[in-house]
């Protein structure tokens, strides 16, 4: 927890995670992102996981980014290891299918439901141009936000 203030429990999207990374070794330009993750590793924000929403960022971090971008597997894997020493876990039924556009995006909402948390922080389209996943959302309190809309919320 940062001095000032309680740090914000939120869900954060594996995309987020990613774009901070490549942000931060200049293949990407994403300072709302990155800042999210800064912000995360500052006690700011604690982010919010499931086993199947961690499993996604580990399997897109090894097997996507650090193939794609010819990151070495210590460098990803500490990554990963500085998320996980900042989150907070719930377990999760994956019963949750109201994303559509992409059922993968399902485990994140039903994060965000299941942790009683009052925000999802997400860039991708599906998330937000679904009325249904935002109904679902609203119904139990998770506002959706994109990155530079949650680091307004920080005290």
């Amino acid at each position: 927890m940062h001095v000032g203030g309680t740090a914000i429990r939120a869900v954060v999207d594996t995309d987020i995670f990613v774009r901070a990374l490549l942000h931060d070794i200049g293949r990407l330009v994403d300072y709302d992102s990155s800042r999210v993750v800064a912000a995360i590793e500052a006690g700011e924000i604690v982010p919010i996981l499931s086993n199947e929403t961690y499993d996604e960022l580990k399997d897109i971090l090894r097997y996507k980014i650090a193939v794609e971008f010819d990151l070495l597997t210590d460098e990803i894997n500490d990554y990963i290891d500085d998320i996980n020493a900042c989150a907070q876990w719930v377990t999760i039924t994956n019963k949750l299918h109201v994303c559509v556009e992409d059922p993968n995006d399902d485990k994140f909402i039903e994060t965000a439901c299941v942790a009683q948390v009052p925000y999802l922080v997400a860039i991708d389209r599906h998330f937000h141009q679904s009325a249904v996943t935002k109904a679902h959302l609203k119904r139990d309190s998770v506002e959706l936000l994109y990155p530079a809309d949650i680091l307004k919320r920080i005290p």
